[in-house]
């Protein structure tokens, strides 16, 4: 997994996100998901009319449901420093705000969609291709 990226002519990295973090936004993100396996399976996502499901769904997300998102995923996101200065966090949890100020909009979606991918896209690949799929059963046990 490869946890660099560009956005907006700067290198970011991201790191792990928790399990229990990962299964929250999760639960927060799955509507979205059933809109857009729903969209690939009816063509193209690039079909405007294709992705309105998905658009719905991002619009029904609650504010407090899009910050959580957001700020865990800005939470576990650094960005390389001008002049081989290291990394600096893209976020201040105490603060809770961005410590960027040139990250626009289209650098934040940028930004939350690799994490997301990153720390989240084998669940969804496995939830699309049958996550109930059938398991071996258990050794039976004696008493």
């Amino acid at each position: 997994m490869d946890s660099q990226f560009e956005a907006s002519g700067h290198t970011y990295r991201y790191g792990r996100i928790d399990a229990r973090r990962q299964a929250h936004i999760v639960r927060r993100l799955a509507p979205m998901m059933v809109s857009v396996t729903s969209a690939s399976e009816a063509g193209s996502l690039s079909d405007l009319a294709s992705i309105e499901p998905l658009t719905k769904a991002v619009a029904a997300m609650t504010d407090e449901d899009f910050d959580y998102v957001v700020d865990i995923c800005l939470s576990v996101t650094s960005r390389q420093q001008d002049g081989g200065l290291g990394w600096a966090p893209v976020w201040s949890a105490n603060a809770r705000r961005m410590m960027f100020d040139d990250i626009d909009l289209l650098a934040l979606l940028g930004i939350v969609s690799q994490v997301i991918q990153g720390n989240l896209g084998g669940f969804f690949r496995a939830g699309q291709s049958g996550l109930n799929a059938e398991r071996p059963a258990a050794p039976a046990t004696s008493l």
